[in-house]
């Protein structure tokens, strides 16, 4: 059995916006890990937070 590990979403408007994206990234153990945001829109925008966590390992039950 696979369990994904490419799914990112991203929330913004206090919720009423969700982005979903895939992407597929090394693990990184260090410092070396960076995280970049992009707008490709017409307007200037300005983030006031960013919250990111790494979610748990799958556990499966045998029945």
């Amino acid at each position: 059995m696979q369990v994904d590990h490419s799914i990112i979403e991203t929330f913004a408007q206090g919720g009423k916006v969700c982005i979903t994206s895939r992407a597929y990234p090394i693990r990184v153990n260090d410092d070396s890990a960076h995280l970049y945001l992009f707008n490709h829109g017409n307007q200037t925008i300005q983030v006031q937070s960013i919250v990111v966590w790494e979610m748990s390992n799958v556990v499966f039950d045998t029945y």
